[in-house]
Protein backbone atom coordinates (compact mmCIF):
# COMPACT_ATOMS: atom_id res chain seq x y z
CA UNK A 1 0.00 0.00 0.00
CA UNK A 2 1.37 3.41 -0.96
CA UNK A 3 2.43 5.72 1.83
CA UNK A 4 0.01 8.53 2.59
CA UNK A 5 1.04 12.12 1.96
CA UNK A 6 -0.27 14.70 4.40
CA UNK A 7 -2.42 17.44 2.96
CA UNK A 8 -0.93 20.91 2.84
CA UNK A 9 -3.57 22.08 5.31
CA UNK A 10 -2.58 19.35 7.77
CA UNK A 11 1.10 20.12 7.31
CA UNK A 12 0.48 23.76 8.26
CA UNK A 13 -1.34 22.66 11.43
CA UNK A 14 0.77 19.85 12.93
CA UNK A 15 -0.74 20.26 16.41
CA UNK A 16 -4.33 19.57 15.35
CA UNK A 17 -5.87 16.13 15.05
CA UNK A 18 -6.40 14.56 11.64
CA UNK A 19 -9.17 12.22 10.61
CA UNK A 20 -8.03 8.67 9.89
CA UNK A 21 -8.31 7.68 6.26
CA UNK A 22 -10.71 4.93 5.33
CA UNK A 23 -8.94 1.71 4.45
CA UNK A 24 -9.82 0.51 0.95
CA UNK A 25 -9.41 -3.24 1.08
CA UNK A 26 -10.13 -5.61 -1.75
CA UNK A 27 -13.42 -7.48 -1.92
CA UNK A 28 -13.52 -11.02 -0.71
CA UNK A 29 -14.64 -13.85 -2.97
CA UNK A 30 -17.92 -14.18 -1.09
CA UNK A 31 -18.63 -10.49 -1.54
CA UNK A 32 -17.87 -10.69 -5.24
CA UNK A 33 -20.24 -13.62 -5.68
CA UNK A 34 -22.93 -11.78 -3.74
CA UNK A 35 -22.53 -8.72 -5.92
CA UNK A 36 -22.76 -10.80 -9.06
CA UNK A 37 -25.97 -12.38 -7.90
CA UNK A 38 -27.56 -9.08 -6.81
CA UNK A 39 -26.67 -7.41 -10.09
CA UNK A 40 -28.10 -10.05 -12.35
CA UNK A 41 -29.81 -9.04 -15.52
CA UNK A 42 -33.28 -9.96 -14.37
CA UNK A 43 -33.08 -7.85 -11.23
CA UNK A 44 -31.62 -4.93 -13.14
CA UNK A 45 -34.46 -5.00 -15.65
CA UNK A 46 -37.05 -5.29 -12.90
CA UNK A 47 -35.53 -2.34 -11.08
CA UNK A 48 -35.49 -0.24 -14.24
CA UNK A 49 -39.15 -1.02 -14.88
CA UNK A 50 -40.15 -0.05 -11.35
CA UNK A 51 -38.19 3.18 -11.54
CA UNK A 52 -39.82 4.09 -14.84
CA UNK A 53 -43.27 3.37 -13.46
CA UNK A 54 -42.59 5.48 -10.40
CA UNK A 55 -41.23 8.30 -12.54
CA UNK A 56 -44.40 8.36 -14.60
CA UNK A 57 -46.56 8.48 -11.50
CA UNK A 58 -44.45 11.30 -10.08
CA UNK A 59 -44.79 13.32 -13.29
CA UNK A 60 -48.55 12.82 -13.24
CA UNK A 61 -48.68 13.96 -9.63
CA UNK A 62 -46.62 17.04 -10.44
CA UNK A 63 -48.90 18.02 -13.32
CA UNK A 64 -52.01 17.46 -11.23
CA UNK A 65 -50.73 19.57 -8.33
CA UNK A 66 -49.56 22.32 -10.69
CA UNK A 67 -53.02 22.62 -12.26
CA UNK A 68 -54.77 22.44 -8.92
CA UNK A 69 -52.71 25.17 -7.24
CA UNK A 70 -51.90 27.26 -10.35
CA UNK A 71 -48.15 26.89 -9.97
CA UNK A 72 -45.43 25.92 -12.42
CA UNK A 73 -44.52 22.22 -12.64
CA UNK A 74 -40.86 23.11 -12.00
CA UNK A 75 -41.83 24.62 -8.66
CA UNK A 76 -43.81 21.54 -7.63
CA UNK A 77 -40.98 19.25 -8.73
CA UNK A 78 -38.45 21.10 -6.58
CA UNK A 79 -40.75 20.89 -3.60
CA UNK A 80 -41.08 17.14 -4.03
CA UNK A 81 -37.44 16.39 -4.73
CA UNK A 82 -35.75 18.94 -2.44
CA UNK A 83 -37.95 18.87 0.63
CA UNK A 84 -36.46 20.36 3.79
CA UNK A 85 -37.37 19.37 7.34
CA UNK A 86 -36.24 21.43 10.27
CA UNK A 87 -34.76 19.22 12.97
CA UNK A 88 -32.03 19.62 15.49
CA UNK A 89 -28.90 17.54 15.60
CA UNK A 90 -29.34 14.36 17.63
CA UNK A 91 -27.23 14.27 20.75
CA UNK A 92 -25.06 11.26 21.47
CA UNK A 93 -26.84 8.62 23.55
CA UNK A 94 -25.70 5.60 25.52
CA UNK A 95 -26.70 3.13 22.79
CA UNK A 96 -24.55 4.87 20.20
CA UNK A 97 -21.72 5.04 22.73
CA UNK A 98 -21.91 1.26 23.34
CA UNK A 99 -21.96 0.55 19.60
CA UNK A 100 -18.97 2.81 19.02
CA UNK A 101 -17.04 1.22 21.88
CA UNK A 102 -17.67 -2.26 20.47
CA UNK A 103 -16.51 -1.09 17.04
CA UNK A 104 -13.31 0.40 18.48
CA UNK A 105 -12.53 -2.79 20.40
CA UNK A 106 -13.17 -4.89 17.29
CA UNK A 107 -10.76 -2.80 15.22
CA UNK A 108 -8.13 -2.98 17.93
CA UNK A 109 -8.47 -6.77 17.86
CA UNK A 110 -7.97 -6.82 14.09
CA UNK A 111 -11.62 -7.37 13.13
CA UNK A 112 -12.84 -5.30 10.17
CA UNK A 113 -16.50 -5.56 11.14
CA UNK A 114 -18.45 -2.38 10.59
CA UNK A 115 -21.16 -0.90 12.77
CA UNK A 116 -23.94 -2.48 10.74
CA UNK A 117 -22.65 -6.01 11.32
CA UNK A 118 -22.12 -5.30 15.03
CA UNK A 119 -25.65 -3.90 15.26
CA UNK A 120 -27.06 -7.05 13.72
CA UNK A 121 -25.25 -9.29 16.20
CA UNK A 122 -26.16 -7.19 19.26
CA UNK A 123 -29.61 -8.21 20.47
CA UNK A 124 -31.90 -6.15 22.66
CA UNK A 125 -31.34 -8.47 25.60
CA UNK A 126 -27.56 -8.12 25.34
CA UNK A 127 -27.83 -4.35 25.06
CA UNK A 128 -30.05 -4.09 28.16
CA UNK A 129 -27.71 -6.36 30.10
CA UNK A 130 -24.65 -4.30 29.13
CA UNK A 131 -26.44 -1.09 30.04
CA UNK A 132 -27.53 -2.36 33.47
CA UNK A 133 -24.13 -3.79 34.42
CA UNK A 134 -22.21 -0.69 33.30
CA UNK A 135 -20.65 1.43 36.03
CA UNK A 136 -20.83 5.21 36.14
CA UNK A 137 -17.15 5.59 35.25
CA UNK A 138 -17.48 3.24 32.29
CA UNK A 139 -20.54 5.10 31.05
CA UNK A 140 -18.67 8.38 31.33
CA UNK A 141 -15.67 6.95 29.48
CA UNK A 142 -17.57 5.63 26.47
CA UNK A 143 -19.66 8.82 26.20
CA UNK A 144 -16.51 10.93 26.17
CA UNK A 145 -15.00 8.57 23.60
CA UNK A 146 -18.01 9.03 21.32
CA UNK A 147 -18.03 12.82 21.82
CA UNK A 148 -14.36 13.03 20.86
CA UNK A 149 -14.99 10.90 17.77
CA UNK A 150 -17.96 13.05 16.73
CA UNK A 151 -15.94 16.22 17.17
CA UNK A 152 -13.10 14.74 15.13
CA UNK A 153 -15.49 13.84 12.30
CA UNK A 154 -16.91 17.37 12.27
CA UNK A 155 -13.76 19.48 12.59
CA UNK A 156 -10.79 17.15 12.08
CA UNK A 157 -8.37 18.16 9.33
CA UNK A 158 -8.42 16.05 6.18
CA UNK A 159 -5.25 14.01 5.97
CA UNK A 160 -4.71 14.07 2.18
CA UNK A 161 -5.24 16.73 -0.50
CA UNK A 162 -7.60 14.42 -2.35
CA UNK A 163 -9.86 14.04 0.68
CA UNK A 164 -9.64 17.79 1.30
CA UNK A 165 -10.73 18.63 -2.26
CA UNK A 166 -13.60 16.12 -2.19
CA UNK A 167 -14.87 17.39 1.14
CA UNK A 168 -14.78 21.02 -0.04
CA UNK A 169 -16.51 20.23 -3.33
CA UNK A 170 -19.28 18.09 -1.84
CA UNK A 171 -19.94 20.50 1.02
CA UNK A 172 -20.17 23.47 -1.34
CA UNK A 173 -22.52 21.52 -3.59
CA UNK A 174 -24.71 20.60 -0.64
CA UNK A 175 -24.86 24.22 0.50
CA UNK A 176 -25.87 25.19 -3.04
CA UNK A 177 -28.84 22.78 -2.84
CA UNK A 178 -29.81 24.27 0.51
CA UNK A 179 -29.75 27.78 -0.98
CA UNK A 180 -31.97 26.68 -3.86
CA UNK A 181 -34.45 25.09 -1.48
CA UNK A 182 -34.41 28.19 0.71
CA UNK A 183 -35.30 30.39 -2.26
CA UNK A 184 -38.16 28.12 -3.26
CA UNK A 185 -39.56 28.10 0.28
CA UNK A 186 -39.03 31.72 1.27
CA UNK A 187 -37.98 33.68 -1.83
CA UNK A 188 -34.67 34.63 -0.20
CA UNK A 189 -31.87 35.10 -2.73
CA UNK A 190 -28.36 34.27 -1.59
CA UNK A 191 -24.84 33.89 -2.88
CA UNK A 192 -21.86 32.10 -1.32
CA UNK A 193 -18.19 32.24 -2.25
CA UNK A 194 -15.89 29.33 -1.39
CA UNK A 195 -12.12 29.60 -1.56
CA UNK A 196 -9.06 27.85 -0.22
CA UNK A 197 -7.05 29.57 2.50
CA UNK A 198 -3.63 28.79 1.02
CA UNK A 199 -2.25 28.61 -2.50
CA UNK A 200 -0.87 25.13 -1.74
CA UNK A 201 -4.30 23.63 -0.95
CA UNK A 202 -6.13 21.51 -3.51
CA UNK A 203 -9.61 22.97 -3.02
CA UNK A 204 -11.07 24.75 -6.05
CA UNK A 205 -12.86 28.12 -5.64
CA UNK A 206 -16.60 27.79 -6.18
CA UNK A 207 -19.57 30.16 -6.25
CA UNK A 208 -23.07 28.94 -5.29
CA UNK A 209 -26.20 31.05 -5.61
CA UNK A 210 -29.96 30.89 -5.94
CA UNK A 211 -32.09 32.49 -8.65
CA UNK A 212 -29.00 33.87 -10.44
CA UNK A 213 -28.04 36.07 -7.49
CA UNK A 214 -24.50 36.22 -8.90
CA UNK A 215 -25.76 38.80 -11.42
CA UNK A 216 -25.61 41.31 -8.57
CA UNK A 217 -21.86 41.68 -9.05
CA UNK A 218 -22.23 42.59 -12.74
CA UNK A 219 -25.30 44.80 -12.50
CA UNK A 220 -24.56 46.62 -9.22
CA UNK A 221 -20.76 46.58 -9.02
CA UNK A 222 -19.85 46.34 -12.69
CA UNK A 223 -17.67 43.28 -12.03
CA UNK A 224 -17.96 39.76 -13.34
CA UNK A 225 -18.79 37.23 -10.63
CA UNK A 226 -15.72 35.14 -11.47
CA UNK A 227 -13.48 38.20 -11.18
CA UNK A 228 -14.95 38.74 -7.71
CA UNK A 229 -14.34 35.07 -6.93
CA UNK A 230 -10.69 35.33 -7.96
CA UNK A 231 -10.28 38.50 -5.90
CA UNK A 232 -11.78 36.67 -2.94
CA UNK A 233 -9.38 33.77 -3.46
CA UNK A 234 -6.39 36.14 -3.56
CA UNK A 235 -7.54 37.85 -0.39
CA UNK A 236 -8.16 34.51 1.34
CA UNK A 237 -4.72 33.16 0.44
CA UNK A 238 -2.92 36.30 1.66
CA UNK A 239 -5.09 37.08 4.68
CA UNK A 240 -3.03 35.04 7.14
CA UNK A 241 0.12 36.92 6.17
CA UNK A 242 -1.34 40.25 7.27
CA UNK A 243 -1.07 41.77 10.72
CA UNK A 244 -4.48 40.69 12.01
CA UNK A 245 -3.28 37.73 14.04
CA UNK A 246 0.19 39.03 14.87
CA UNK A 247 1.02 38.98 18.55
CA UNK A 248 3.61 41.76 18.76
CA UNK A 249 2.65 44.43 21.26
CA UNK A 250 2.11 47.21 18.68
CA UNK A 251 -0.34 45.12 16.64
CA UNK A 252 -2.16 43.90 19.74
CA UNK A 253 -2.65 47.45 21.00
CA UNK A 254 -3.98 48.59 17.62
CA UNK A 255 -6.42 45.68 17.58
CA UNK A 256 -7.65 46.55 21.08
CA UNK A 257 -8.25 50.18 20.09
CA UNK A 258 -10.21 49.16 16.99
CA UNK A 259 -12.26 46.51 18.80
CA UNK A 260 -13.21 48.84 21.65
CA UNK A 261 -14.06 51.75 19.33
CA UNK A 262 -16.02 49.54 16.93
CA UNK A 263 -18.05 48.06 19.78
CA UNK A 264 -18.80 51.50 21.23
CA UNK A 265 -19.99 52.84 17.88
CA UNK A 266 -22.18 49.80 17.28
CA UNK A 267 -23.90 49.93 20.66
CA UNK A 268 -24.46 53.69 20.28
CA UNK A 269 -25.33 53.33 16.57
CA UNK A 270 -23.26 56.41 15.85
CA UNK A 271 -20.07 56.46 13.81
CA UNK A 272 -18.83 59.80 15.14
CA UNK A 273 -18.48 58.60 18.74
CA UNK A 274 -14.92 58.53 20.08
CA UNK A 275 -13.47 56.69 23.06
CA UNK A 276 -12.23 58.62 26.11
CA UNK A 277 -10.04 56.54 28.42
CA UNK A 278 -9.10 59.36 30.82
CA UNK A 279 -12.66 60.57 31.50
CA UNK A 280 -14.24 57.16 30.96
CA UNK A 281 -16.73 57.41 33.84
CA UNK A 282 -18.02 60.88 32.98
CA UNK A 283 -17.74 60.98 29.17
CA UNK A 284 -18.68 57.37 28.38
CA UNK A 285 -20.55 55.74 31.27
CA UNK A 286 -22.43 58.80 32.55
CA UNK A 287 -23.00 60.47 29.19
CA UNK A 288 -23.88 57.45 27.02
CA UNK A 289 -25.15 55.00 29.64
CA UNK A 290 -22.89 52.14 28.51
CA UNK A 291 -19.94 50.37 30.08
CA UNK A 292 -17.24 47.92 29.04
CA UNK A 293 -18.14 44.77 30.98
CA UNK A 294 -15.83 41.84 31.58
CA UNK A 295 -12.58 43.78 31.97
CA UNK A 296 -10.20 41.69 34.15
CA UNK A 297 -9.98 42.96 37.71
CA UNK A 298 -6.22 42.43 37.88
CA UNK A 299 -5.59 44.71 34.88
CA UNK A 300 -6.07 48.45 35.49
CA UNK A 301 -8.38 50.09 32.98
CA UNK A 302 -6.71 52.71 30.81
CA UNK A 303 -5.18 53.41 27.46
CA UNK A 304 -4.04 50.29 25.57
CA UNK A 305 -0.61 51.86 25.16
CA UNK A 306 -0.01 51.23 28.88
CA UNK A 307 -0.77 47.49 28.65
CA UNK A 308 2.00 44.92 28.69
CA UNK A 309 2.25 42.22 26.03
CA UNK A 310 0.52 39.54 28.13
CA UNK A 311 -2.16 41.93 29.35
CA UNK A 312 -2.79 43.15 25.82
CA UNK A 313 -3.23 39.61 24.47
CA UNK A 314 -5.64 38.78 27.28
CA UNK A 315 -7.73 41.89 26.57
CA UNK A 316 -7.59 41.30 22.80
CA UNK A 317 -8.74 37.69 23.14
CA UNK A 318 -11.53 38.72 25.52
CA UNK A 319 -12.82 41.32 23.08
CA UNK A 320 -12.79 38.80 20.24
CA UNK A 321 -14.56 36.04 22.18
CA UNK A 322 -17.16 38.35 23.73
CA UNK A 323 -15.92 37.99 27.29
CA UNK A 324 -15.23 41.74 27.25
CA UNK A 325 -18.05 43.62 25.57
CA UNK A 326 -20.07 46.82 25.66
CA UNK A 327 -23.37 46.59 27.57
CA UNK A 328 -26.15 49.08 28.30
CA UNK A 329 -26.31 50.20 31.93
CA UNK A 330 -29.54 49.85 33.87
CA UNK A 331 -31.38 52.84 35.31
CA UNK A 332 -30.27 51.97 38.82
CA UNK A 333 -26.64 51.75 37.72
CA UNK A 334 -26.80 55.12 35.98
CA UNK A 335 -28.46 56.70 39.03
CA UNK A 336 -25.83 55.28 41.36
CA UNK A 337 -23.05 56.51 39.09
CA UNK A 338 -24.56 60.00 38.96
CA UNK A 339 -24.74 60.14 42.77
CA UNK A 340 -21.12 59.05 43.05
CA UNK A 341 -19.99 61.72 40.61
CA UNK A 342 -21.96 64.41 42.45
CA UNK A 343 -20.31 63.38 45.69
CA UNK A 344 -16.86 63.45 44.17
CA UNK A 345 -17.41 66.82 42.48
CA UNK A 346 -15.99 67.93 39.18
CA UNK A 347 -12.30 68.40 38.55
CA UNK A 348 -11.22 71.96 39.48
CA UNK A 349 -9.51 74.05 36.86
CA UNK A 350 -5.91 75.03 37.51
CA UNK A 351 -5.53 78.59 38.87
CA UNK A 352 -3.92 81.18 36.59
CA UNK A 353 -0.45 82.33 37.57
CA UNK A 354 -1.40 86.00 37.11
CA UNK A 355 -4.65 85.86 39.06
CA UNK A 356 -5.46 89.24 40.70
CA UNK A 357 -3.09 91.22 38.50
CA UNK A 358 -4.00 93.65 35.74
CA UNK A 359 -3.25 92.23 32.31
CA UNK A 360 -2.00 94.50 29.52
CA UNK A 361 -3.57 94.68 26.09
CA UNK A 362 -1.64 94.67 22.85
CA UNK A 363 -2.57 98.25 21.90
CA UNK A 364 -2.02 99.85 25.32
CA UNK A 365 1.72 99.21 25.81
CA UNK A 366 2.75 102.86 25.24
CA UNK A 367 -0.03 104.25 27.43
CA UNK A 368 0.87 101.86 30.26
CA UNK A 369 4.50 102.90 30.08
CA UNK A 370 3.57 106.60 30.10
CA UNK A 371 1.29 106.18 33.08
CA UNK A 372 3.86 104.04 34.90
CA UNK A 373 6.54 106.68 34.33
CA UNK A 374 4.33 109.52 35.53
CA UNK A 375 3.25 107.57 38.62
CA UNK A 376 6.84 106.84 39.55
CA UNK A 377 7.82 110.49 39.10
CA UNK A 378 4.86 111.70 41.13
CA UNK A 379 5.80 109.38 43.95
CA UNK A 380 9.42 110.64 43.87
CA UNK A 381 8.28 114.26 43.82
CA UNK A 382 5.89 113.70 46.69
CA UNK A 383 8.60 112.22 48.86
CA UNK A 384 10.89 115.22 48.20
CA UNK A 385 8.10 117.66 49.08
CA UNK A 386 7.52 115.93 52.41
CA UNK A 387 11.17 116.14 53.27
CA UNK A 388 11.65 119.81 52.21
CA UNK A 389 8.49 121.49 53.50
CA UNK A 390 10.47 124.48 54.88
CA UNK A 391 12.58 125.01 51.77
CA UNK A 392 12.16 128.04 49.58
CA UNK A 393 9.95 128.24 46.49
CA UNK A 394 12.99 128.46 44.29
CA UNK A 395 14.01 124.91 45.13
CA UNK A 396 10.50 123.71 44.24
CA UNK A 397 10.64 125.42 40.85
CA UNK A 398 14.01 123.86 40.14
CA UNK A 399 12.63 120.43 41.05
CA UNK A 400 9.66 120.92 38.70
CA UNK A 401 12.00 121.88 35.88
CA UNK A 402 14.06 118.76 36.53
CA UNK A 403 10.90 116.59 36.38
CA UNK A 404 9.91 118.11 33.03
CA UNK A 405 13.36 117.42 31.66
CA UNK A 406 13.06 113.77 32.76
CA UNK A 407 9.69 113.39 31.02
CA UNK A 408 10.95 114.53 27.63
CA UNK A 409 13.18 111.53 26.90
CA UNK A 410 10.35 109.16 27.98
CA UNK A 411 8.02 110.80 25.48
CA UNK A 412 10.66 110.41 22.82
CA UNK A 413 11.06 106.71 23.59
CA UNK A 414 7.32 106.25 23.56
CA UNK A 415 7.14 107.89 20.15
CA UNK A 416 9.81 105.55 18.83
CA UNK A 417 7.99 102.43 20.10
CA UNK A 418 4.75 103.58 18.51
CA UNK A 419 6.56 103.99 15.21
CA UNK A 420 8.02 100.50 15.49
CA UNK A 421 4.62 99.00 16.16
CA UNK A 422 3.06 100.95 13.29
CA UNK A 423 5.51 99.38 10.85
CA UNK A 424 4.19 95.99 11.82
CA UNK A 425 0.60 97.10 11.32
CA UNK A 426 -0.40 96.94 15.01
Amino acid sequence: MAKETLSTHAARNPTRETQPTRARTGKSSATKKSNVISSSKEKALALAADVELHSQSVNETIQRLALKHSRKPVYIKKLLTHGKQFKQRHANNIRNAIMHDLSVKAKEAGDDSDLQSILETLTKEEYKKMKQNMSADERKRIMKQLDDYSRLKRTGIRRTNRALAQDASQTASGIGDVLLDLFERTGVRSCCLFSRSSATDAAVPVIQDSDDAREFFQQALGKDCFDILLKFEQWSCTRDTETKDRDDIQSVRKQIVLLILDGLRKIRNKKSVSMDYVNYRSEIMHKFGVELAGWPSDIPFGRPVKLTADEGREIRDGLRSGGIRWVVMTKSQRKELAEEMEGEGGRRRKMRADKGKARKGKGSDSEDEDSDGEDNEDEDGGEEEDKDDDEEDEDEEEQEEEEEEEEEPQVGRTYVRVQVHSRHGI
